[in-house]
C-alpha cells in the first residue's frame, strides 16, 4: 500500500549499483524521486498499493484518509488522528512529493460513491523536524496535514500507540489502504475502495537478517531499520505497496477497539522476500502532540492539550 508518492525506500541494494525503490505517490510512478548527489546512480521508483489485501466489508475504517493532487488524482494514504489533522508519511507532503492542491478525503471508504464522506483542502503541511530522506531510508518519515476546517461528517479518529514496546514482534496487525493491487512494477492498478491486509511484526533482527536478489542485485536491509522509529511486518504474499504510503498500521485490541502503531513508509519492492517497513507511531507521539495543540482549533482529546508537553 505505498503510494507513489510516498517516500516508503522499497530497496537497498548493497551492489555498487545502488538501487533503492520508494512506496509512494501513485503518477510518480517510475520517475526518480528525492534525487541525491552522492548516489547518482540510484533510481528510486515511488509504489503504492495493497498487495493480498480484501474488502473491509463493514469495518469502520473513516479514520483512513485518500490523499489527492490538483487533479483528483489518489497518491498518498493518511489517517485521522484529530478533527482536521491528518498523519501521513513526510514523502506524502508536497514538497517532497511534488504535489500541489491537495485535498483529503475522509470517510470515503469506496472513492466511487462521492456523496459519502467529505472533501476538505490540506491549507498547512508540517514535516517531522528530525525526517531525513538520503541514502537508503527514511528516517522519521512522519508529516502532519491540517485542514481547512474540521471534519464535519461521521468519523472514527483513531488513537495512536505512545508505548515504544509495543507492538511486539510476532504480533498481528492490519494495514490500509487504496493503492496499487497489482504487485508487478509495470502495472498500476489501485483499488477505488479500502482494502486491508493482516500482517505479523517482524523483529529488527529477523528484518534486518533478510537477504535476497531484486532486480539483479543483491539486497539486505541490515544496518538500515532503526527500531526506536521502525517497525517491520509480512505475511506471505501480502504487503503495502505503491499508493499505500502513510496509510494506517493498525493493532485491534481484545476489547476491539483499534490503535495506530505505525503508518506505511517503505520497502524493498512488493509482496516480496522483504517485509514492509513502517514508521512507528510511538516515535511520532509527542511531536504531534505538541503540534497539534498548537496548530487545531480542537484538538482531539487523546492529546491531552489542557496539560503542558
Amino acid at each position: 500500500m505505498k503510494s507513489t508518492i510516498f517516500p516508503l525506500l522499497l530497496a537497498v541494494s548493497t551492489s555498487t549499483s545502488c538501487a533503492q525503490y520508494i512506496r509512494g505517490a501513485v503518477d510518480g510512478l517510475n520517475s526518480p524521486a528525492h534525487s541525491n548527489e552522492n548516489h547518482s546512480d540510484e533510481s528510486r521508483t515511488l509504489n503504492t498499493r495493497i498487495i493480498g489485501g480484501v474488502n473491509v466489508g463493514g469495518e469502520d475504517t473513516s479514520y483512513t484518509v485518500s490523499l489527492k493532487d490538483e487533479k483528483g488524482n489518489h497518491f498518498c494514504g493518511g489517517v485521522l488522528v484529530s478533527y482536521n489533522a491528518v498523519l501521513t508519511a513526510a514523502h506524502c507532503v508536497g514538497e517532497e512529493s511534488g504535489k500541489e492542491g491537495i485535498t483529503a478525503v475522509v470517510g470515503r471508504p469506496n472513492l466511487n460513491i462521492g456523496s459519502v464522506g467529505q472533501e476538505l483542502k490540506v491549507t498547512k503541511q508540517l514535516l517531522h523536524s528530525k525526517f531525513r530522506a538520503s541514502g537508503f531510508e527514511f528516517d522519521h518519515d512522519y508529516a502532519l496535514m491540517f485542514l481547512e476546517e474540521d471534519v464535519s461528517v461521521p468519523v472514527d479518529i483513531i488513537t495512536m500507540n505512545q508505548n515504544p514496546a509495543f507492538p511486539l514482534p510476532g504480533a498481528k496487525v492490519t494495514v490500509y489502504g487504496y493503492g496499487d493491487v497489482d504487485d508487478s512494477k509495470k502495472i498500476t492498478r489501485l483499488s477505488r475502495e479500502v482494502l486491508k491486509a493482516d500482517l505479523r511484526v517482524v523483529s529488527k533482527e529477523d528484518c534486518e537478517a533478510v537477504e535476497a536478489e531484486f532486480e539483479g542485485n543483491n539486497v539486505t536491509l541490515a544496518g538500515y531499520v532503526d527500531e526506536a522509529t521502525m517497525i517491520c511486518a509480512k505475511h506471505n504474499d501480502r504487503d503495502s505497496c505503491q499508493g499505500d504510503s502513510g496509510g494506517p498500521l493498525v493493532r485491534h485490541r481484545r476489547d476491539g477497539s483499534k490503535e495506530l502503531v505505525g503508518i506505511v513508509s517503505w520497502g524493498v519492492g512488493c509482496a516480496n522476500e522483504f517485509p514492509g517497513v513502517y514508521a512507528a507511531s510511538s516515535s511520532a507521539f509527542r511531536w504531534a502532540r505538541r503540534t497539534i495543540c498548537r496548530e487545531s482549533r480542537k484538538p482531539h482529546h487523546q492529546f491531552n492539550c489542557e496539560d503542558k508537553w
